[in-house]
């Protein structure tokens, strides 16, 4: 009798880098709609949520005529994102939630000592964003994205730093690293961005990043972050948007393994 070959099991990590997990939403949804139940949401939320912050941010729409800007045109559009945060026993934000006018975002922060999964986070989605489209009664999805960002310095990758206080950004990734001519060492500004498609209908592509921060402390700090983005050519139901999310997950897996080193995947199993 044939027997079926057994998929290889992924490798588990131990200390994995990751810092944050984002899972986006948007929705069809009108102004008046969100603004008239946003109150109502606010109190379902914070007693989950509890730490409220309304956070401002200014627009503005540039006119232009035959590729000139008219500056006297100006009409500055004034944007809230509702911010809220539920913290874990020491004060640390653990969970996030951004609440939009066209939809809604959830966060899951993470630290080298703590290996949460997507697990956790997958099991906010099942919860609040089929609250989020009844409440406000919005139409179907538009577009959805899962992004993982990678925090690499001194604390999760601390054997890959140099006695002179570098990374060793080559022994830890395998893309983004060629660069001709000589030179002692890749410095700041360090900026790499490929967006590759993955499937069409609905189209899914991922956009890998990896880039040097000089304002995260401690230094030497490098990101190396995986977003994946769908925008079905028609609005999605609940449950097509939860199958994105863990398509999403193991397409974002499947690359960590491909861009990391096998000594970098070794260090963050434990082994």
């Amino acid at each position: 009798m044939e027997q079926t070959a057994r998929p290889k099991a992924r490798r588990t990590y131990s200390r994995p880098p990751i810092a944050e997990r984002v899972g986006r939403v948007w929705a069809e949804l009108s102004e008046e709609s969100f603004l008239r139940n946003f109150e109502t949401w606010r109190d379902k939320v914070q007693a989950e949520y509890p730490d409220y912050e309304p956070v401002k941010e200014w627009i503005v729409q540039v006119t232009e005529r035959d590729g000139v800007p008219l500056y006297d045109t100006l009409q500055p559009e004034l944007r809230l994102t509702h911010r809220f945060a539920r913290k874990a026993k020491g004060g640390r934000r653990e969970f996030g939630m951004r609440c939009h006018n066209d939809g809604l975002a959830l966060h899951l922060f993470t630290r080298p000592d703590v290996a949460h999964g997507y697990v956790a986070l997958a099991a906010e989605f099942v919860r609040w964003i089929p609250l989020w489209k009844i409440h406000f009664g919005a139409g179907p999805f538009t577009k959805a994205l899962l992004h993982y960002s990678n925090l690499l310095n001194p604390e999760t990758a601390g054997p890959f730093i140099t006695k002179d206080g570098g990374l060793e950004v080559h022994k830890l990734l395998q893309s983004f690293l060629t660069v001709p001519g000589q030179h002692e060492a890749i410095i700041p500004p360090y900026d790499c961005t490929a967006t590759v498609l993955l499937s069409k209908g609905p189209d899914l592509a991922l956009t890998m990043r990896i880039y040097g921060d000089l304002e995260t402390k401690p230094q030497p700090v490098v990101w190396v972050d995986f977003t994946v983005n769908m925008i079905p050519a028609t609005g999605l139901e609940t449950d097509g948007v939860m199958r994105f999310f863990d398509t999403a997950h193991e397409r974002i897996l499947d690359r960590f393994d491909l861009v990391f080193t096998e000594t970098a995947k070794r260090f963050f199993s434990g082994e």
